[in-house]
């Protein structure tokens, strides 16, 4: 059966201004399912290629920081009598990670439907963060300009 889920990803913006960015993590919601889970990137490969060096212990363990706060809130909301509605993804999200001028911002909320939560989850992070990761699904660890392989 199909049940009704939200999502949001994270975005490394290296220059606000210019508004590059490149997907690090996606969040995935099913409330009728009590079920809340985030899967971040652990590579900081793709960021460094893009954006020249970025400090790689501070980015690893906001990553790690960040996925704890999901698995907490996420058994919360497991164990909890009821789950917030839907349309709250967002709000949590922002209660984990606030919206401000920092590198790391949310996607807007997007929504669907699934009859296998933490397959979709997978499905999105693979899609949104890893295809484009030297050597992810879909990536590749060359880069080819004009038929020359750098």
């Amino acid at each position: 059966m199909k049940i009704s889920c939200s999502t949001v990803t994270l975005r490394y913006v290296h220059d606000v201004v210019t508004g590059e960015f490149a997907n690090i993590g996606v969040v995935l919601y099913a409330p009728k399912q009590r079920f809340l889970k985030a899967r971040f990137t652990t590579s900081h490969g793709r960021l460094d290629a893009m954006f020249l060096k970025i400090d790689r212990l501070h980015f690893s363990a906001l990553m790690r920081c960040l996925a704890n706060g999901f698995d907490d809130m996420g058994t919360q909301i497991q164990n909890s009598a009821t789950a917030p509605p839907l349309n709250s993804l967002s709000e949590m999200v922002n209660g984990i990670l606030p919206p401000d001028d920092s590198s790391l911002q949310w996607s807007e909320q997007g929504g669907g439907f699934t009859d296998d939560s933490e397959k979709t989850l997978n499905e999105l992070f693979n899609r949104f963060v890893e295809r484009y990761r030297p050597g992810g699904e879909g990536g590749s660890s060359k880069l080819v300009l004009a038929d020359h392989q750098l």
